[in-house]
């Protein structure tokens, strides 16, 4: 309704000189009350009593004094509903409850309490909703006792309160004051004596108990209830399974709740809006996006309004899945519905792009945020960061979270994280340490995990200074240095050739308190094998072992490598057939390791037995380890054996591994000379 153009055509239709009627007038009141426009409303009341041409009516001014009512402004309806003579309508019934429910409502008690008796002295005499209102007003002001004392002045048939009867509704308003401050047996003592006296109680008598069990998380308490409630004939309505959904969902009880949300179909009580959340959040955290889309379905079928939560939540589910196509669908239909998006609701949209890593879809989003009047919070930022890091975006998303340290957003440590993540994994390490430097400056938790990223970066380019750097770094932090964070750099000086600096760092490691694993022994025993030092090798196997640790193919592979590096080819054909003693099985870099060192011995007849075993064993050798086939076939032919080359390099063809020309010359060579 347009209230200030029906303002002014009263004010022009007063000026013309014509009367308006009462029911004119009736309508511009009533129009200003229910806008909450109350002092304009009260206006017109007395504009009309003044223009003579009728009084206002009772229920004129009724309107206006619920108008003070809800707006809490009591002083006005206490005014108005004395004035009501003065202005030609005497006050009934209506006109006191509606000032009692003002006193009422701001937990006025003894307030209310003298209008209740004003009533009484000077008529009309109060109904049960008069004694509601004050019942209410106790209620309101946590005062159980005085409520309590009203139902009992009541029950006297000589007090002074004879004549007025309490209903279900003023019994239930004890009900529920006695429930919410957590005194179940006295709210059911209270049920109890409705039926004492005939009063059937009602659904809202039980709820109230339930919902107070409910909210305290008594799960069983609430069901017991649930059941009482039915065992009396009293039947559940929607409000009262919201409660019990609520109960299950907390409890964190998702088949029960959804018996129970089957139960409330099955006796024909339509589930409301709240009622479908709490089913679509189950689905939602199962991630069973059927259910969720049934839900859906069914709500539309049903003229169920979806709100702001349903769509959100059934959000979720999209945004595991990366569906960004149906999350785009939903917010579509969110807007023909006129169902406003939210925060929540674009960062959903946002994180699912991102799980798509659809950088250009999520930047479309981020611009409608901000045009729908939003501003973008560090989840909003932090998802647009991670978008174009999945997208392989990282200068853009280097400028993203640069724009929400501008605007004082505090990212949380996770949009940072990706980016160290994603620097570190290029091997820009310059760019991994100044985000890791920018967390610290901004106090936010580093884990562990992102200090790792940049050892492990050091680490691969050999910096070993740097790697353990940032090792004593995490230290000073609140982090700790696991496992991963002492092998990286056991791996870097494994990778300089440092031995004896990887093995001071697991007797550092071991000195913290942080045991060594499978990764780190085989750090170090790859250490003694660039520097040929098998005994060494051996040693950190069996220390390993002794430490219950079982060794893996990389680590008997780096063993061979050590006893190849020091010449013992002998003690590598132990640990390659030994293997099998470990549960292990040899694989192309256990065989390949040996043939190119008995190769490398000008040993090519046993470099091909291995080669042949390589091939019983693995089932062929791939084109990536064509070099033992090389091996074999260069190295028969520089023993001038030239038939044995020719067959292998027939075999070579065979296992379909391309033949380089320095093997085919090699082999042309030792035939030439054996003619």
């Amino acid at each position: 309704a347009d209230l200030p153009a029906a303002t002014a055509a009263m004010e022009r239709l007063i000026e013309s000189g014509t009367a308006p009627s009462g029911a004119t007038y009736g309508v511009l009141i009533s129009a200003a009350a229910k806008a909450g426009r109350i002092d304009e409303a009260a206006g017109w009341l007395r504009r009309m009593a003044m223009a003579g041409h009728g009084a206002p009516n009772a229920i004129s001014i009724n309107i206006v004094i619920n108008a003070c009512a809800k707006g809490g402004r009591i002083d006005m309806a206490e005014a108005l509903l004395k004035e009501m003579p003065a202005l030609g309508a005497a006050p009934d019934v209506m006109s006191y409850n509606a000032v009692l429910d003002a006193c009422a409502r701001a937990g006025e008690v003894e307030r209310t309490e003298a209008w209740f008796r004003n009533m009484m002295a000077k008529g009309p005499k109060p109904n049960s909703v008069s004694l509601s209102f004050v019942l209410q007003a106790c209620s309101n002001a946590s005062d159980i006792e005085r409520a309590e004392s009203w139902l009992e002045a009541l029950a006297d048939a000589s007090g002074p309160y004879a004549g007025v009867e309490a209903n279900a509704i003023c019994y239930n308003v004890v009900i529920h004051a006695c429930a919410k401050a957590g005194e179940i047996d006295r709210a059911a003592g209270w049920i109890q004596r409705m039926a004492d006296v005939n009063i059937k109680p009602t659904v809202n008598s039980y709820s109230s108990i339930i919902h107070r069990l409910a909210k305290t998380g008594d799960m069983d308490g609430a069901e017991a209830w649930f059941e009482r409630m039915e065992e009396e004939g009293v039947e559940a309505d929607a409000v009262s399974y919201n409660m019990m959904l609520c109960t299950c969902t907390k409890a964190s009880d998702a088949p029960k709740a959804l018996r129970l949300f089957k139960q409330m179909q099955d006796r024909g009580i339509t589930p409301n809006t709240v009622c479908y959340n709490l089913v679509l959040n189950i689905y939602a955290r199962r991630g069973d996006r059927s259910r969720v889309a049934a839900c859906l379905e069914e709500m539309r079928r049903l003229w169920v309004p979806l709100d702001r939560v349903t769509y959100n939540t059934a959000m979720k589910t999209l945004v595991k899945s990366g569906d960004v196509e149906h999350a785009e669908a939903l917010v579509q239909e969110m807007w023909e519905k006129g169902v406003r998006p939210d925060t929540y609701t674009y960062n959903a949209l946002i994180a699912a792009c991102s799980r798509r890593k659809d950088a250009c879809a999520a930047e479309r989003w981020f611009r409608c945020f901000r045009k729908d009047g939003l501003e973008p919070d560090a989840i909003t930022y932090g998802s647009m960061v991670d978008a174009y890091v999945q997208a392989g975006m990282v200068p853009r998303a280097e400028q993203m979270l640069q724009e929400a340290r501008d605007a004082g957003v505090a990212v949380s440590a996770g949009g940072y994280s990706v980016l160290v993540s994603a620097a570190a994994k290029a091997q820009d390490i310059h760019r991994a340490e100044r985000w890791l430097v920018a967390m610290e400056e901004s106090q936010l938790e580093v884990n562990s995990w992102v200090y790792n990223a940049v050892i492990g970066a050091c680490a691969r380019r050999g910096d070993i200074a740097r790697a353990e750097r940032w090792l004593a770094r995490i230290g000073a932090g609140r982090a700790q240095a696991d496992v991963a964070s002492y092998s990286a750099v056991v791996h870097a000086c494994a990778k300089a050739g440092d031995l004896l600096r990887a093995e001071s760092w697991i007797s550092e490691m071991e000195a913290a308190g942080v045991p060594a694993n499978v990764v780190t022994y085989n750090s170090v025993i790859n250490a003694c094998a660039r520097c040929g030092h098998s005994d060494r090798a051996e040693r950190w196997l069996q220390s390993m072992r002794a430490k219950g640790i079982e060794p893996a193919v990389l680590t008997i592979n780096s063993l061979i490598h050590a006893c190849c590096r020091a010449g013992d080819l002998a003690r590598a054909e132990h640990w390659l057939t030994s293997m099998g003693d470990h549960g292990l099985t040899p694989d192309s870099v256990s065989y390949g390791t040996l043939i190119h060192a008995y190769g490398s011995k000008r040993d090519p007849l046993r470099a091909a037995h291995w080669l042949q075993e390589m091939r019983r064993a693995t089932g062929g050798v791939t084109d990536s380890q064509r070099y033992c086939y090389n091996v074999v076939v260069q190295g028969l032919a520089q023993l001038g054996q030239p038939d044995q080359a020719a067959r292998w390099l027939a075999i070579m063809e065979g296992d379909g591994v391309e033949v380089t020309s320095a093997t085919r010359n090699a082999l042309l060579g030792a035939q030439a000379k054996s003619t």
